[in-house]
């Protein structure tokens, strides 16, 4: 004490008194970017901040020091000694709260960038649904006047963290469009406070109900598969459920009627998502069940499951000259006219045999009780086994009543009881250019009634119809050739697809077989699924 007592220490020791007692020289703190604004309630999330000056250090304490609804406060200049949360009023509401940041939950990453773990005492208190805080940093934890000062702060706010309960529908068509509603609790009801995804796509539209315990929400396009992991975010964080929703191959086709009858097949849209994904090259009709993709028409369900070799249940008709649009749609051109059979095989009628034919010497009339003659054998061939009665080649020119028709060549003779065969006929020496729907006789073939009949030959793909007639040398075929030449064809009555109500398919592999398990296992088949969007009617207008 005595040393003390020395004029010399006693002046230095006021002089150390008064420098105690001053506040504390100190650069001016630096704004910090925190990684995220928000988050939740009750903490246990890990903040990045960040700045652009080093004033960082092993020593560096934080504190969120409450701001309250009013006016926002500063930090305080110095690290101010933790104090517990004050709630008070009507409805109770917290007013004020400094929480420290245990020393082990606030990581020096570099002078620039600290790691802190927000604090389980950063809660909601009351019946607030949103708080406001400072995120102050200090050089140490000395408290008083001279204490240890600010160096870099930050606005946080908290709010309630988002509970998911439930989505529903759970499952929705890849195209999107549709409307989800996902049940829970803590969803903000302010505009743009709510943000969801699907998958990792977000979901638009959304619209929260006053009670915040739900929000309806538009499902975008996405490819199909899943479950995939609904996610939904607000100030209070992000929270997540698992396996929550399934997109489906649904697809939407557009008009979605359409008749069997004339020679124009109608163009037909479809939506969906993934075509670009598809390989539509060989859809010219000619090969409906080869392993490329197809656009097929369906009775029931599509299932390529071999049975016997064919498909349990394969394709009706096949929508050809598909032409991707974008990866969300396809325009093709549904044949009805001819109808596919179980081997995947366009179907023709087949020639018939009358017993009862009657002609008269020197007349193109024939006559026949039970032939039940109809338009569609305007144009096909009427032969009898001797030719006797009726001259090779002969084709039925009109069909005047179901018991007579007029042939274009007049009978040799006048006889009862013949027996004629009533069906496709040969047209020789046409001219098929190769990748040109151009044919050309060299005399007289066709006639306005081959308008919409099938049509066989070297060159020409299957399932094509005469869809122009020119003239009797000159017609345009659905398909172009796929080689030149001057060949014998088949005119034929196609089957139609019988009226009725189908469902187009979508499939990546129109092989026999391809499904899972499979024989012929595609491990990346699809197909598009049956919905209200895929249904297809054929009926007259």
């Amino acid at each position: 004490m005595h040393r003390l007592s020395r004029p010399g220490l006693a002046i230095g020791a006021a002089a150390l008194l008064v420098v105690g007692l001053s506040a504390p020289a100190m650069a001016a703190s630096v704004p910090m970017t925190l990684s995220a604004p928000s988050g939740p309630s009750q903490g246990g999330n890990t903040l990045t901040g960040t700045t652009t000056t080093a004033v960082f250090n092993a020593n560096s304490a934080v504190e969120f020091q409450y701001v309250g609804t009013g006016a926002a406060a500063a930090c305080s200049a110095v690290y101010a000694a933790p104090a517990a949360v004050v709630v008070a009023g009507t409805p109770p509401v917290q007013t004020a709260g400094i929480l420290a940041v245990p020393a082990a939950n606030v990581r020096l990453l570099s002078t620039t960038k600290l790691g802190i773990t927000v604090p389980a005492t950063v809660a909601l208190a009351g019946g607030q649904t949103t708080a406001k805080y400072n995120v102050c940093v200090y050089s140490g934890t000395v408290t008083g006047a001279s204490g240890s000062p600010l160096i870099a702060n930050a606005a946080y706010s908290i709010a309630a963290k988002p509970v998911i309960s439930a989505i529903s529908p759970s499952t929705g068509p890849a195209l999107g469009g549709k409307t989800v509603t996902i049940t829970g609790s803590n969803f903000p009801t302010t505009a743009g406070a709510l943000t969801a995804s699907i998958g990792g796509t977000a979901l638009t539209g959304i619209s929260v109900a006053a009670n915040g315990n739900s929000f309806t929400a538009n499902l975008p396009a996405k490819t199909a598969g899943g479950p995939y992991t609904l996610s939904v975010t607000s100030a209070g964080g992000t929270v997540t459920k698992a396996n929550a929703f399934t997109y489906t191959n649904g697809i939407v086709v557009v008009p979605n009627t359409a008749p069997n009858t004339g020679a124009t097949l109608p163009d037909i849209d479809i939506q969906g998502v993934g075509f670009t994904n598809l390989d539509f090259s060989m859809t010219t009709g000619a090969t409906p069940n080869d392993a490329k993709s197809h656009v097929y028409l369906v009775d029931g369900k599509y299932d390529p499951t071999t049975n016997s070799g064919n498909k349990t249940i394969g394709e009706v008709a096949e929508c050809i000259n598909v032409l991707v649009v974008s990866d969300t749609e396809v325009i093709c051109s549904m044949n009805l006219r001819s109808r596919i059979s179980t081997t995947g095989t366009y179907t023709t009628v087949a020639a018939r045999t009358v017993a009862d034919g009657a002609t008269t010497n020197a007349s193109t009339t024939l006559t026949s009780a039970t032939a039940a003659f109809t338009s569609a054998d305007v144009g096909m061939s009427l032969s009898v086994a001797s030719n006797t009665q009726v001259p090779a080649g002969t084709t039925i020119v009109s069909v005047t009543n179901p018991t007579t028709v007029v042939l274009s060549a007049a009978a040799t003779a006048t006889a009862t009881g013949v027996s004629t065969t009533i069906g496709p006929r040969t047209a020789a020496s046409v001219t098929t250019v190769n990748a040109s729907t151009g044919v050309t006789a060299a005399a007289p073939q066709f006639t306005v009634a081959d308008v919409g009949r099938s049509i066989t030959g070297t060159g020409i793909p299957a399932g094509t119809v005469i869809s122009a007639y020119t003239s009797a040398t000159q017609v345009t075929l659905s398909n172009a050739a796929t080689a030149g030449g001057t060949v014998t064809m088949t005119i034929a009555n196609p089957v139609p697809v019988p009226n009725g109500t189908y469902t187009v398919a979508v499939i990546s592999n129109g092989a026999v077989d391809v499904q899972a398990g499979g024989a012929s296992e595609d491990a990346n088949y699809t197909e598009s699924i049956i919905s209200s969007g895929s249904t297809f009617t054929v009926a007259d207008y």
